[in-house]
């Protein structure tokens, strides 16, 4: 569990049923908002994410965004 500050107000990440089975099977979730405990909450996360997504990585994995 690694604690950075964040800018929640910039948006969130979504993305369509299609891309998210991708990211799951592709293992490219990269960091989610948790809380203190490392539990994935609904309260952990800042500002509406998809499943709590705060990073995923390229197809190649060269950047994560």
């Amino acid at each position: 569990m690694l604690t950075i500050p964040i800018g929640h107000m910039e948006g969130n990440y979504f993305c369509d049923e299609a891309t998210l089975a991708e990211l799951k099977r592709d293992n490219r979730i990269v960091f989610r908002y948790s809380n203190a405990q490392g539990e994935i909450t609904p309260e952990a996360n800042p500002n509406g994410s998809l499943e709590n997504i705060a990073a995923s990585a390229a197809p190649d994995a060269t950047c994560w965004a």
